[in-house]
């Protein structure tokens, strides 16, 4: 298990600070993608676990993009949510202009923040999991889920992909 010490998470505007240790941690970013995801599973020093959910985003959008949504900040409020320092990529569809200031009602995705505290390590991963399928899980859990296995033990069933959830005919069918 990592070190244990003061930690920091956001989940949503709170900030939440706890001792723990980070028992495993993953990010999609991959090359110059302008959304990725970041996972971060805390064992707190009382034996709960707390897991940190980022959703990262560089994309800008006109205020008329068909993919706009309630989410989103406009430029004239990005500072405020602290969103002024990321650099923006062009939304695909609407192509808003950059090169030279961007316009204040331009709308941002923002960074989104969720922490998840579980009591379990089964409930840990399950809530990592979700319901999807082993073999349908994303490489980012895969990793964090493997990672966790390595420092805690309570995880070792999580260790391999294709054995961290039942498949669908276990649960029904019974053998004589």
């Amino acid at each position: 298990m990592g070190e244990v010490g003061l930690r920091t998470v956001r989940d949503g505007q709170r900030v939440l600070r706890f001792q723990a240790a980070v028992i495993g941690a993953a990010t999609s970013q991959r090359g110059s993608s302008p959304r990725w995801s970041e996972l971060v599973v805390y064992r707190m020093v009382d034996g709960h676990y707390l897991i940190s959910k980022i959703g990262r985003s560089t994309v800008a959008h006109q205020p008329t993009c068909l993919r706009v949504n309630h989410r989103m900040v406009p430029w004239s409020k990005a500072a405020a949510f602290g969103e002024d320092s990321v650099q923006r990529v062009p939304c695909p569809d609407c192509r808003p202009e950059l090169g030279h200031g961007i316009a204040p009602d331009t709308m941002l995705e923002v960074t989104r923040y969720r922490a998840i505290l579980c009591q379990t390590a089964e409930s840990a991963a399950e809530s990592l999991m979700g319901d999807r399928a082993a073999l349908l899980m994303p490489q980012i859990v895969q990793t964090v889920l493997a990672q966790c296995s390595e420092s805690d033990p309570n995880f070792s069933r999580y260790a391999e992909a294709d054995t961290a959830l039942p498949r669908a005919w276990e649960n029904t069918t019974r053998t004589p």
